[in-house]
């Protein structure tokens, strides 16, 4: 367990939050490179800035909306419901 502020989370949390975190700018940078047809690799920092508080954000809410904490949720639809709304919450954040 880790503790952090007076609060603890289990090992799994972190490894789910920071691979989360990982795969949301990894497909931010795919998707600009794609669609700018730069390599991936020259990114200028205002890109940069953006994909760390957009990836912040998703992250932000989906922990708001309790999709990190394995034991409530119970059903798929659940799941779905959840996403939706930490996801719509985001966009309309974003």
């Amino acid at each position: 367990m880790l503790r952090f502020f007076k609060q603890n989370y289990p090992i799994r949390n972190l490894f789910f939050f920071l691979g989360e975190g990982f795969f949301i700018s990894l497909s931010l940078m795919f998707a600009y490179s794609f669609k700018s047809f730069i390599e991936i690799g020259n990114f200028d920092l205002t890109f940069l800035y953006k994909t760390l508080l957009i990836t912040f954000v998703i992250q932000t809410c989906l922990y708001y909306a309790g999709l990190y904490n394995i034991e409530s949720i119970h059903r798929v639809k659940d799941i779905c419901l959840r996403l939706l709304q930490s996801l719509g919450t985001a966009v309309i954040l974003l």
